[in-house]
């Protein structure tokens, strides 16, 4: 008599145990946490969490928010640039960065949270045209509840 659903069957016939976890159809090794796994996303690439997000600016990367011009006025990652990605052809979206940017940089596309495509789209477009371009999939809300440096019209205004 088989036990399990048929996912854990299938899972035990290519080497998984229970508990292991599946982001985007890639399955992590048992014992690590999440954060300590690069996430692919949908669209083929490696994407980045917050903390590989603030070492990388560290290291002179670009915070793209690719979100539309009023979202970016309210609430953005300090010194992001922003390059709305709606309503541009892609080809339009990816000279506008190479103006803007430049190819030569590394550059981190992001948009408001985990639902929205926009971000890893956008990485995407830039990638297959030759940028140095990944995805911070958690956006501006990940971004700002854990407290990291945020400005706009919404930021919290420190209490004197």
């Amino acid at each position: 008599m088989k036990v399990g659903t048929a996912q854990d069957r299938s899972n035990r016939r290519k080497g998984r145990q229970k508990g292991d976890l599946s982001i985007s159809g890639s399955f992590h090794g048992r014992g690590k946490k999440p954060s300590q796994n690069k996430m692919e996303n949908g669209e083929g690439f490696m994407s980045l969490t917050k903390d590989e997000v603030r070492e990388q600016i560290g290291n002179g990367a670009i915070v793209l928010n690719v979100l539309g011009e009023q979202a970016y006025l309210e609430l953005r990652i300090k010194q992001s640039v922003n390059i709305p990605l709606k309503g541009k052809s892609d080809d339009d979206f990816a000279s506008e960065v190479d103006k803007k940017i430049g190819k030569g940089k590394r550059i981190i596309t992001h948009c408001s949270n985990l639902t929205c495509s926009a971000g890893p789209r956008a990485a995407s477009i830039l990638k297959n045209r030759g940028f140095n371009a990944e995805d911070y999939p958690g956006g501006i809300e990940d971004w700002n509840n854990a407290g990291y440096p945020v400005e706009g019209l919404k930021a919290a205004v420190p209490s004197i």
